[in-house]
């Protein structure tokens, strides 16, 4: 996802975080910075942004998970042991 704001610095340390689930982010110049959202069952989650991975913004951001939808299987053939790992590869899967 791309959150704007403004004295996005480019560093090492910069974050967000989705509830209590932090991941890196990449600025796009002072004005944006981009992340991955980490995997969560459907729902709102708040999202705030941190220069220094330790002060988090409480700006109010609001994120919403949908609903997976898997839309390719690789291999076609698939095997009871296949099956299981992709369950397991993404916690919405899993939950």
């Amino acid at each position: 996802m791309t959150v704007y704001g403004n004295n996005i610095l480019g560093s090492d340390n910069l974050r967000c975080r989705f509830d209590m689930y932090v991941t890196v982010a990449t600025a796009s110049g002072t004005t944006a910075l981009s992340c991955y959202s980490p995997p969560h069952v459907p729902g709102d989650v708040n999202v705030d942004i941190s220069n220094n991975a330790a002060q988090f913004t409480s700006g109010g951001l609001v994120f919403r998970y949908d609903g997976m939808l898997l839309a390719i299987v690789m291999p076609a053939v698939v095997t009871d042991e296949i099956v299981l790992q992709l369950r397991c590869m993404s916690v919405a899967f899993c939950l």
